[in-house]
């Protein structure tokens, strides 16, 4: 897994505000659920950083994209989207 572009990287405070779904914002517990336990065996790639945990724009897309084609019954691999692994 590759650390993105510092530019690019968020927190998931951050990333709560940014993921609209259905107009709406989602909860920073949604955000953690997703990267802990995940959605249909996919789980949102974060990185820990200095202690602070960030995600991405781009992976908060991969992870939706994901998840659809996950409950479109596709199979998802590793190789589709990142594992959440720490980088310390």
């Amino acid at each position: 897994m590759v650390l993105p572009d510092t530019d690019t990287l968020i927190t998931l405070p951050q990333a709560a505000r940014r993921s609209r779904i259905i107009g709406r914002s989602v909860h920073l517990s949604t955000i953690h659920r997703w990267r802990l336990r995940g959605v249909r065996g996919v789980k949102l790639q974060t990185w820990l950083i200095g202690g602070r945990r960030f995600t991405s724009e781009e992976a908060l897309r991969e992870f939706i994209a994901a998840t659809n084609e996950a409950s479109d019954g596709r199979a998802v691999t590793e190789c589709d989207v990142g594992i959440n692994e720490d980088v310390k």
